[in-house]
């Protein structure tokens, strides 16, 4: 699992480290059926505290997905549901 966003994104926020996440837009997934690991859980399995920046809420990843693509905030991301994603540079790990 990793936070992506846009080449632009991460310029425009001076994200180069995790800590610097914590305070930048994040795309949140609302929906609690599938069990995905969500921001607060990424951040405390890294040993840091829990977000506080702008939160922005989406009940589909797809809507997340494109939200990142469109510089709305970070998102989580899984290897399987975003390599092309990641492979045509619309969306890259931030840290």
């Amino acid at each position: 699992i990793v936070a992506l966003g846009t080449p632009r994104f991460a310029s425009e926020h001076g994200i180069s480290r995790v800590e610097d996440l914590l305070g930048a837009p994040l795309i949140h997934l609302s929906s609690e059926e599938t069990g995905w690991t969500n921001w607060n859980d990424w951040f405390q399995a890294l040993g840091k505290g829990n977000p506080k920046g702008r939160k922005f809420s989406v009940n589909n990843y797809m809507i997340a997905l494109q939200a990142a693509q469109d510089d709305v905030g970070a998102v989580l991301g899984w290897d399987g549901l975003v390599e092309s994603l990641m492979r045509e540079r619309r969306l890259v790990k931030l840290v």
